[in-house]
């Protein structure tokens, strides 16, 4: 099993190596700039912006009717890429809209926390950006063009944390925060569009799809994206609503360094895995069952291996990255990486729900989903910090993956009880390096 597993790996960098690789090079990039501004900045910004950022992301995604996964499940021809530039353009005008509706919103709700207009204005940059990108990227994708990829991924980034290290040296807070996702949203896109005209329209036509129905694809997809997105960050959100700021920054900052690197390397394979995915059904039954297995296994192996390496560095990294006003972050880190094999089976049931799912399963996945981070702000909200991270180990880690299992058992590629024990054995060993982890602080002073 180990074997085909090293050899599935050897297979998946040679063909898509740079993806990973510039991940990498990004985490690397983000994880030295934090520590720069976790020192300039402190937790204050870090829970002003976290609130932000799940405004921003809940508006983009409810409008976000999926350009680029309409291209390269139905193939990159002129015809489809026109009319996924229609429908990134009717998602840029209804999510400006949705957005400053929102932003006027939260002025009245939660108004420390809500962002300035200068800040909105940066906010409307960074959607339309992640609208106008979405086609070129499909290109790019479609066309193997992976280096090309990455070499975007990195230069936006890096131009974005250059950004805000330099602000943040001149005095600004939550608006060096603001200022990053834009210019690195800004920029991606206009690289994307550059690099992906010389390859416009010479892709295949799987499907000729017209705007009607890219729009109810679109609309079918948008709640698995939003709820793969809500039950990763709407705890992070609110918590500032409901514990001290420290803490609220120290959830959300552990779950980008604990949960981000490995989320953000299956969304940067993502698109490259639902076109193999989209390429096997085209082809026959075990075709796409073998890709299927593959994908399993690799999603297990990696979250779970990335989740004990983490976990176990957890006081290292606190020491590493944080300043003294960070409380509770090598627990926080080490729970976290708790849920990261059910986050891992939550990346499986949504592409293969893309594909196969219907309305009836596809809401079902959102609502699943929603289930952790609102049980984790319940609990904070009435039984304090300690006692929420208790609930996304229990909530997050086992019984929410357990549900999404059964919900996909139709997809999966071992029967659900094998699933089920797997993700059981893999909870109890990250629960028992927490436990371990935790006795070397106050933690359990706090229940």
């Amino acid at each position: 099993m180990f074997h085909s597993f090293w050899l599935e790996l050897r297979r998946l960098i040679l063909r898509f190596g740079w993806l990973p690789l510039s991940q990498g090079i990004v985490f690397l990039l983000s994880t030295g700039a934090f520590a720069i501004l976790a020192r300039q900045l402190g937790p204050g910004p870090y829970a002003q912006f976290a609130f932000i950022l799940l405004v921003f992301s809940i508006t983009s995604l409810i409008t976000d009717l999926s350009p680029q996964g309409l291209a390269l499940i139905n193939g990159t021809s002129r015809q489809n890429l026109r009319t996924a530039m229609q429908v990134a353009t009717i998602s840029s005008i209804v999510g400006s809209g949705l957005l400053i509706g929102a932003s006027l919103v939260v002025q009245g709700v939660a108004r420390e926390y809500a962002p300035t207009p200068g800040q909105v204005l940066l906010l409307l940059i960074a959607l339309v950006a992640q609208f106008a990108m979405q086609p070129s990227r499909a290109v790019l994708v479609a066309g193997r063009l992976y280096s090309r990829i990455a070499a975007v991924d990195i230069a936006s980034t890096a131009l974005g944390l250059g950004l805000a290290i330099a602000l943040a040296a001149m005095g600004f807070s939550a608006g060096v925060l603001v200022g990053q996702l834009a210019i690195t949203a800004a920029s991606k896109a206009v690289l994307c569009i550059l690099i992906a005209r010389s390859n416009w329209g010479s892709g295949v036509e799987r499907t000729p799809v017209t705007l009607g129905k890219a729009i109810r694809f679109g609309i079918r997809v948008v709640p698995l994206n939003m709820g793969s997105y809500l039950s990763r960050s709407v705890d992070s959100g609110l918590m500032p609503l409901f514990v001290a700021p420290a803490l609220s920054a120290t959830y959300a900052r552990s779950f980008q360094l604990a949960a981000v690197p490995l989320t953000q390397l299956q969304l940067s394979l993502g698109p490259a895995i639902l076109d193999r995915l989209a390429k096997s059904r085209h082809e026959d039954h075990k075709a796409a069952t073998d890709s299927k297995r593959r994908l399993w296994f690799l999603l297990q192996a990696s979250s779970s291996g990335f989740a004990i390496l983490i976990s176990s560095l957890s006081g290292v990294l606190q020491w590493m990255l944080f300043g003294p006003d960070w409380l509770l972050v090598n627990v926080t880190i080490s729970a976290m990486c708790v849920c990261l094999p059910g986050m891992a089976i939550a990346s499986f049931g949504s592409w293969t729900a893309q594909l196969e799912g219907t309305a009836t399963r596809t809401v079902g996945h959102l609502l699943i989903l929603l289930l952790s981070p609102l049980c984790v702000v319940a609990t904070a909200a009435s039984f304090g910090y300690s006692a929420a991270l208790v609930a996304l180990m229990l909530v997050g880690g086992l019984i929410q993956p357990s549900l999404l299992s059964a919900l996909h058992r139709s997809s999966l590629p071992r029967t659900l009880a094998n699933g089920l024990l797997g993700l059981t054995i893999q909870w109890l060993v990250l629960v028992a390096i927490f436990v371990v982890v935790a006795s070397e602080t106050d933690f359990w002073a706090g229940l």
